[in-house]
């Protein structure tokens, strides 16, 4: 599958300096705070889930296709959304809830939930 990275902050790979990346894996795996790409078992990407803005599966969906079921599918998150995700998250907010809420998919809850620190690597 085709995979594009995007980084919060420039990262390395091959010796170079890069904000974005394009890379072929037939597997993504998170673990330990880290988001590593698989080709046959060997790894072609890493990049700590702190230093990663967005993953994007250009052959897959598009970010308007997803736009049409969350309209808010890769907006950054406000101070103001943080604040009411945790208190509805407190109250025992169902995700389901909370998708149609922010107009968000469920991993864009999760991994904000994650960012928040609600759940620890």
């Amino acid at each position: 599958m085709d995979i594009h990275l995007t980084f919060t902050r420039p990262q390395e790979h091959d010796g170079r300096q890069v904000c974005e990346l394009d890379l072929s894996a037939d597997k993504l795996v998170i673990g330990d705070g880290t988001l590593r790409a698989l080709d046959k078992g060997a790894v072609v990407g890493e990049v700590a889930l702190t230093d990663l803005a967005v993953v994007d599966l250009p052959g897959r969906r598009s970010i308007t296709e997803l736009r049409k079921r969350h309209p808010n599918a890769y907006t950054p998150w406000t101070p103001e959304e943080d604040a009411r995700l945790l208190a509805l998250i407190g109250q025992g907010e169902p995700l389901e809830s909370l998708t149609s809420r922010f107009g968000r998919g469920k991993n864009a809850i999760l991994g904000r939930l994650f960012k928040l620190g609600v759940f620890s690597p």
